[in-house]
Formats: structure tokens, sequence, C-alpha cells
């Protein structure tokens, strides 16, 4: 039995379920949730027996004081359950990061300082300017001392250079206890030893989210350039790049929709799809200008 062709004699309908795709697609893309590459935070990991309920895992882990979780489950090797477990980052990692990041600055801003003198030969204990900017760089020291639960005093460190390495000391000491406390409650939650742990400072999210926004503006200009370049001509360009977009706003909807989060994986996995899409759009739109072409030269012979 042969279907009925509904778009017969008007084939500007089959533009009609596109759009509906995109404008649904428009309304989940604020929904998508960003993982922890890109906003920081704590991703643990652990195989399992059998799955638990993610709701009972959540109440578990906000009962013991831990805020932001986010719990899901894929299939791993041999078939095991791997669940997947986003923190956000406690408001004392959230300090310690902030003061660690102005210490670095002011850090960087004292050996520059350092140099100069040096330059006059001046020696820097006698210079006025180098010994206030050494005591602020002391009391950010301090606070931080204090935040990470050490008992140091930075006024009895006189060299910036060994001051910086006890700060280095201090916060890692500091992440790794705190690293180590989610990693013996999921264990205990879980019922499993097999944790891994894995962090985004904030410093290095930003870096992330830096990276992929000029990865995004040249990749998008780069393949513009290369389309026009083939075709040479504005539509057909354009109806390729409106093909790829599309292609890419239906899988970000999708993503809203179920609740993927968007991580470096899932972006390398957008970047492949605009690949794909261009290559398909490419090949079709220069199939269609071929059999345009060869049936204008038709009628033009009949002509």
């Amino acid at each position: 039995m042969e279907l009925p062709n509904l778009f017969r004699g008007d084939y500007r309908l089959l533009i009609v379920a596109p759009l509906v795709l995109i404008l649904v697609s428009l309304f989940f893309i604020p929904h998508i949730r960003l993982g922890v590459d890109f906003k920081s935070g704590i991703l643990a990991s652990a195989q399992l027996d059998k799955q638990l309920d993610a709701e009972s895992v959540k109440a578990s882990l906000i009962s013991k004081g831990y805020s932001g979780i986010q719990a899901r489950y894929y299939q791993g090797t041999l078939g095991k359950n791997v669940i997947e477990i986003e923190f956000e980052e406690s408001a004392a990692m959230e300090k310690v990061s902030a003061l660690r990041d102005k210490f670095t600055a002011d850090y960087d801003s004292i050996l520059t300082m350092q140099l100069d003198l040096l330059s006059k030969n001046v020696t820097a204990g006698s210079d006025a300017g180098y010994q206030k900017a050494l005591g602020g760089l002391q009391s950010l020291a301090n606070q931080l001392f204090a935040e990470s639960g050490h008992s140091q005093n930075a006024t009895g460190y006189g060299n910036a250079n060994v001051l910086n390495t006890e700060v280095s000391d201090s916060v890692r000491e500091f992440n790794t206890r705190y690293e180590s406390g989610i990693k013996s409650d999921l264990e205990l939650v879980l019922g499993t030893q097999s944790v891994s742990i894995n962090r985004v400072s904030p410093n290095l999210s930003a870096r992330f989210i830096d990276r992929v926004v000029w990865v995004v503006v040249g990749s998008a200009a780069l393949s513009a350039i290369v389309i026009f370049f083939i075709f040479r001509r504005g539509i057909p360009s354009l109806l390729v790049l409106t093909g790829a977009l599309s292609d890419v706003i239906i899988a970000m909807g999708a993503m809203g929709l179920f609740g993927i989060p968007l991580t470096l994986p899932s972006f390398a996995a957008l970047l492949m799809l605009i690949g794909f899409s261009l290559d398909t759009d490419v090949l079709l739109t220069m199939r269609v200008l071929k059999i345009g072409s060869s049936q204008t030269a038709r009628t033009g012979k009949g002509m």
C-alpha cells in the first residue's frame, strides 16, 4: 500500500516540522545544566553492583551538609552501574579559592617589585613600598591559614617565596582533607570502596569557558568562510549554515529536555555534530544545485 504524499503540490510544508522542533528546542535550551567542568565543583564516580535510588543517595548526602547534589547513572564496563555525583563547592572552599587567587596576584606583583628593585641595586628590605606590599601579603596569608585550619603566623615569614610555599602547602592540605571527607561519606552511603574524586577549581572552569568561547567563535567563522568559498553564492551558503545551526539547536534542546549536562565531552559531541551536519548539508546542496542546473540546461535545449 502506497502512503499518500501529504506535501505534493506544496513542498514548503516540509519546513513546518523542523520549525516546530527548533521552537520547542529554544524553550528547553535555557534549562541545560552546566556540568562541573564549567561551573567548578567536585565530581565523584563509583561502580556499583546494583542501582541505588538516586533520591535516597542525594538525601543522605544533603543530611551530611552537602549542597547542590546531582546524581546520575550510566552503564559501565562488565555490566556494572556507574553513578556520578556532582557537588557544589562549599562556602569554605570558595573562600579559600578566592583568597588564594588574591594572594597569587599580590605575590606576582611583589616578584615584579623585587626584580625592579634588584635592577636598581636597592635592597628589598629597605624599601618602604616593598615592606607595605609584603605586609598585605602576610595579612592575606594569615586569612588563608585561618580558613584552611592552619595555625601558622605569616609575620614570621619575611621572604615572599617561602611564604608562597607555605600557603600552597596549606591550601593543598585543606583541599585534600575536604576531598577525603567526601570520599569517606560516599563510601559509607554507597557501600563501596571504589570511589574516585575529581575537583575542578573556579580558575580552571573559567579557563574552560574562555577556551570554549574561542573554539565556538573560531569554528563558526572558519566554517562560514569555507562554505562561502565552496559555493560562492549567498543563498546556498546560508542554507548550509542554517541547517548546521538547526541541528545544534535541536540537540541542545534535547539536552535541556532530558537533563544532559553541558560538560567537555558533551561539548565535543556538539562540535562533532556540527562537522557531520556541514558535511551532509554540503553534499545535499551540491546535489540539488546539479539537478537544478541540468534541468535548466534541458529546458533551454528544448526551447
